[in-house]
């Protein structure tokens, strides 16, 4: 009866850490990708945060030029993410993909257009 006990509370202790475990849902973290910008590959790093009051904000870093840039808006509509910096003239169009490890979309700066997975 113990050893049954001991069992069942091992069992439970275990499905409640593994659902504690679970991939955040949304953009929140640090996304690493390669710009092909034609004769520069420029390294990325964007970090996404939400406050408390579920507002999304950011920033926006290129490794090889050493500029950190704050993104304006931070925007998610389903599996849809927006990010914008008006004064770079930055807007990244992605979408998330289904494990939520990818963002995968466009990067719109001085009327170019260029793939970025991040």
């Amino acid at each position: 009866m113990k050893n049954t006990l001991l069992i069942l509370l091992l069992l439970s202790g275990l499905s409640w850490q593994a659902s504690a475990q679970t991939p955040a849902s949304g953009p929140e973290g640090t996304w690493n990708g390669t710009l092909d910008a034609g004769s520069a590959k420029l390294r990325l790093v964007v970090t996404v945060t939400k406050s408390a009051a579920g507002v999304f904000a950011g920033s926006f870093e290129s490794l090889d030029q050493g500029a950190t840039i704050p993104l304006d808006t931070v925007t998610l509509k389903g599996d849809a993410l927006t990010f914008e910096s008006k004064s770079a003239g930055i807007v990244y169009e992605a979408v998330l993909n289904k494990d939520r490890t990818e963002l995968v979309g466009t990067f719109k700066q001085g009327g170019q257009e260029i793939p970025l997975t991040l």
